[in-house]
């Protein structure tokens, strides 16, 4: 089955979060994603690592609305 958001876009998502002040926003966006891939991903002391090429197409859209909703940007 063929996704609908290639890995360019995908990493291109992941990028706005980079400059989130809101602790909230992160535990947010960390309950989007584990909706979806359950405890699909690697931790240590420096945080929270995920693999965003395994999140479905669904997970994505719902990153996306938060994008726009939540943090008020576009992801293009």
């Amino acid at each position: 089955m063929e996704r609908k958001y290639n890995s360019d876009f995908r990493k291109k998502i992941i990028n706005k979060f980079d400059n989130i002040n809101d602790k909230q926003y992160y535990i947010d966006i960390y309950n989007i994603i584990v909706e979806d891939i359950g405890n699909d991903f690697s931790s240590n002391r420096n945080g929270i690592f995920i693999n965003i090429n395994i999140l479905s197409d669904k997970c994505i859209g719902q990153l996306i609305s938060f994008i726009n909703n939540k943090l008020k940007l576009s992801i293009v």
